[in-house]
Order: C-alpha cells, then sequence, then structure tokens
C-alpha cells in the first residue's frame, strides 16, 4: 500500500494505490454523492475508508440513499468485481496511460487554492503535467462568439501573462477560451484547461488538435468521471474550477448571458481579484463586461495594468499555499476576507454556490452571429461580416483579414451596408447593432 499522500499517478512501477484513493473513488462514483455530500461524509465519518465501511444507518442519515449503500456493500465484498469496482477499475486503467492521472484530495500535490474553495472536488482527472496546478495562474475568459477583436485580445494578453511566468488557465471552449489557450502556447508558456466532460472526452472536436498540444505544455483537468459527455449543466462546476485555480479572472468579451460572468461570479465568491476589458458600446458581447465593470471589477486596457498587480497576486498565492494544510472553514473565511469587490459579491447572481444550473444559461453564447443574421447573405458576406468588428475596421484592415482583393472587400462591404449590416463611417466601416437579432 502506498502513502496516502503519495502522489497518484498509477504507472506501471508503482505499487497498489492506498486505501484513501480506492475509499475516496468509491464515494465518487456513489449515485447520488457529490462534492457537497462527499465533504459531509468525511466531517461526519472523519475518512474516506471510515465512511465506505461505517454504520449504514449514519450513512443513510447523511444522505446516502439505500441503493446506493447496497453499492457500497456489494463493494466491499467483491472489490473490483462490484458495480462500484469496475468504475474504479477503469480510472486506473486510464491513469495506466501516458499523460493520465487521477488524484484525490488528500494527495499532496492538490491543488492549494482549489482545496480552499467550499466543497472542493474529491477527485481530478488529468492530462499533462500535474503539477502545474500548483503553480500561479490567470484565468481568461470570455464569449464562444467573440468580435475578431475580441479574440484577438484574448491572444495577446495571454501570450503576455505567460511571458511573466504565470500560467493562463481557461476552458477550451470555443472562441475566446480557445484564442487564450492558443495565444499561452505561442508564447512558450504553459496553459491549463478545465473542461466541462470527462477528461478522455475531447469538446469541442474541432479543438483536438489543441487539446493535443495543451497536454503537451500544461493540463486538461475535469472533476467529472470519465466518459462524461457535454451537457448544460456541466459547464458553471467547470467554471467555479477555473476561478478557484486562479489568482484572478479577465473576462475579456462576454453577453449579459454569457457562462464567463459564472466565472466572474465565483471568483469573487473564492476571494480572488476580476479584470474586464471594455469594449464598443455597440457590441452586445461587450455589455458583460460593462456590467462587471459597473459593478467593481478592474478596467484593463493593456497587460501593464495587470502586470502592477502581479506582486500583490502572487503574494497571495504563496499565502494560500502556506495555509493549504488549514481546516477548510478557515480557508474559506480566509479566501473570503480578501474579497475587494464587495459590490460585486452582494449582487443576486454572485454567490458561485447558489447559481441555477440550467440550459439557458448557455443560449446566446452557442448560437454563431452569423446564424442569426439575415438569411439572404452569400456565404462571402457571412465570412466578411464575421471580420469585422464593433469598432471601425479600415479597408486595408479587412482586407488583410479576409484575405480577399481591395476590390471584392469594397463590393461586398457596399452590399452589406445595403442590407442594413453594416455602417460606413470615418476611417473605414463597422458592423451596426441591430446586426443581431439575439
Amino acid at each position: 500500500m502506498t502513502d496516502s499522500s503519495t502522489a497518484l499517478v498509477f504507472k506501471s512501477n508503482l505499487t497498489t494505490p492506498s486505501n484513501t484513493v480506492l475509499s475516496t473513488l468509491a464515494l465518487f462514483h456513489l449515485p447520488g454523492v457529490g462534492a457537497t455530500r462527499y465533504h459531509k461524509l468525511i466531517e461526519w465519518f472523519g475518512s474516506a475508508e471510515a465512511a465506505v465501511s461505517g454504520d449504514r444507518k449514519l450513512l443513510n442519515a447523511a444522505g446516502v440513499k439505500p441503493d446506493a449503500v447496497k453499492l457500497l456493500d456489494d463493494y466491499l465484498l467483491n472489490g473490483l468485481d462490484s458495480d462500484i469496482g469496475r468504475l474504479i477499475a477503469r480510472d486506473l486503467d486510464w491513469a495506466e496511460m501516458p499523460g493520465n492521472d487521477v488524484m484525490v484530495i488528500d494527495d499532496h500535490d492538490y491543488p492549494p487554492l482549489l482545496k480552499h474553495i467550499d466543497s472542493p472536488p474529491p477527485v481530478l482527472f488529468i492530462r499533462g503535467a500535474r503539477p502545474l496546478l500548483g503553480e500561479p495562474q490567470l484565468a481568461i475568459v470570455g464569449s464562444r462568439n467573440p468580435s475578431i477583436d475580441g479574440k484577438e485580445n484574448a491572444y495577446r494578453f495571454a501570450k503576455a501573462i505567460v511571458n511573466v511566468g504565470m500560467t493562463v488557465t481557461s476552458g477550451m471552449a470555443l472562441g475566446v477560451d480557445g484564442a487564450a489557450h492558443r495565444g499561452a502556447i505561442d508564447g512558450n508558456g504553459h496553459t491549463v484547461a478545465v473542461v466541462g466532460t470527462g477528461a478522455d472526452i475531447t469538446y469541442p472536436a474541432r479543438h483536438r488538435a489543441l487539446s493535443t498540444e495543451i497536454v503537451e505544455r500544461g493540463v486538461i483537468l475535469s472533476e467529472l468521471p470519465l466518459g462524461t459527455q457535454p451537457h448544460p449543466s456541466n459547464f458553471p462546476r467547470r467554471n467555479r474550477i477555473i476561478s478557484a485555480l486562479s489568482l484572478g479572472v479577465l473576462v475579456v468579451e462576454a453577453s449579459p448571458k454569457s457562462g464567463s460572468l459564472i466565472t466572474a461570479h465565483c471568483a469573487l465568491d473564492q476571494g480572488r481579484e476580476v479584470y474586464a476589458i471594455p469594449g464598443s458600446i455597440h457590441n452586445p458581447m461587450a455589455r458583460g463586461c460593462h456590467q462587471l465593470l459597473r459593478q467593481g471589477a478592474k478596467l484593463v486596457e493593456s497587460s501593464e495594468d495587470i502586470f502592477e498587480e502581479i506582486s500583490s497576486l502572487l503574494a497571495f498565492h504563496q499565502l494560500m499555499r502556506n495555509e493549504s494544510t488549514l481546516p477548510p472553514s478557515i480557508n474559506s473565511s480566509n479566501a473570503n476576507s480578501s474579497n475587494t469587490n464587495p459590490s460585486i459579491t452582494n449582487s443576486p447572481s454572485a454567490d458561485c454556490s447558489s447559481i441555477q444550473l440550467t440550459a439557458d444559461l448557455f443560449t446566446s453564447e452557442q448560437i454563431d452571429d452569423t446564424q442569426a443574421l439575415a438569411t439572404d447573405l452569400t456565404e462571402s458576406e457571412k465570412a466578411l461580416l464575421g471580420f469585422l468588428g464593433y469598432d471601425v475596421v479600415s479597408v486595408d484592415l479587412a482586407v488583410e483579414r479576409s484575405e480577399l482583393s481591395a476590390e471584392e472587400v469594397s463590393i461586398l462591404l457596399m452590399s452589406l451596408e445595403l442590407k442594413g449590416l453594416v455602417q460606413s463611417v470615418p476611417g473605414g466601416f463597422q458592423k451596426v447593432r441591430d446586426s443581431i437579432t439575439a
């Protein structure tokens, strides 16, 4: 048996995993036992091993259903040949594959900042370099359908952040997330992707190549069981981990219903800093950032605005690392006391634990701008419109972005203007506010 604090890598040259690891995985796979109930069981029984073999009436009183208790009894009797045991065996087999890892909350490498939040995940599934999870991180999040300027900002800020030695953390979604991961990689830095699926699932599929690069230069992380498919309710859970791992959260572009605002409010609930980039008043994807700024988020116009706070962020990181052995109740109070934006945490949606995990939170973010536009657009018009932002874009810049000729761009811009989707302004053209129906 290995000690419970031994790094759980499960490579072929390691000994059998400890009872702590096996018992934690057994509770993790019990139906109806999420992170909150898991920690309640630990509080009542003192350890995962004691909970697995503990008084059955007490398990029922702690909220474990009778059918789940029967599964535990079967596991104690038949081990890895039981229903729960087979799930554990799958986890261990997966962890034996190169680059894969399973980490339980008692592991000495468990990220200290994540351990400080209310009901931290009892199990983490990891692809990549697990030590990075304990390094200073800054989250960069935003719309799945950003303007081209928003995408460029995410890329540029990520590239700058890794150049000062911090790791960029995001959610591997389309749009801002993908641009942030790409910027970190192109900047020869490290990046962490927290996903809303099982760690063995690549979502979205078009990020398959990006996910491979992330594993090579960072970490893909999930608290969800292997094989978990994408579902709207998974992503708020994912967002709370993104913010918890990070010293601060930078929101690049977001609509008022964006999941990125969930990440921001979780960050404040966890005592983290929130930064937001302002945008054009005509850009619906800037309204979420403007909302955060009105509520007290720190306005960011360049990476230097964040660099000015690096020292205080790193000091906070060291403080949290030093307190990693404190009881969760003390950790939680310390984290909350560091919150410098009470106006945001007092807002109705600020409590991360009370967020409604409903599909409507994601509706506006899952619809591409061009899908809501007039149906009579040609493919060329749709493509060019995607290259235009809500700020002024010159014809030369539109040519550069689209890789079309100046004549082709001019004809397309004229057509889009006649259809009321762009307007001519001093210095070039810009997308108009009413071009999106959402």
